[in-house]
């Protein structure tokens, strides 16, 4: 299966373009996206519009910076949602990397949990 790994760099201040740039060496098939300098920090769907429009793919997953999603989960979701002619989008189970940074990101991480485990896993069928 082919694949690119677009990262959208949305006016980060970690050093995130610099990291991808050095990754790009050993990985030909990750892209940098860079949010233009003074747009960046406008949400979530803003820096996702600005990402969908290098994508060339049928399929596309998302995934945050600060989420780590679970072992072989593209691999199953792609499955799932080949196999099912019916569904237009999966989702799936992520760990927040993050979780004890702050307060914010503590709230963040309980948050995904409930909502994974309870709203998501009850809707599974």
């Amino acid at each position: 299966m082919k694949y690119t790994i677009i990262v959208v760099n949305d006016d980060s201040t970690d050093g995130t373009g610099d990291v991808v740039k050095e990754l790009q060496k050993e990985i030909p098939n990750l892209k940098l996206v860079n949010v233009p300098h003074g747009e960046g920090g406008k949400g979530k769907s803003r820096t996702l519009n600005v990402g969908f429009k290098y994508t060339t793919g049928e399929l596309i997953a998302v995934f945050d910076a600060d989420n780590t999603p679970e072992p072989n989960c593209l691999r199953l979701l792609v499955t799932v949602l080949q196999n099912d002619k019916s569904l237009v989008a999966v989702n799936s189970k992520v760990r927040t990397r993050n979780r004890d940074a702050s307060w914010l990101t503590r709230f963040i991480n309980l948050e995904f949990i409930y909502f994974q485990w309870l709203f998501q896993g009850g809707r599974w069928y």
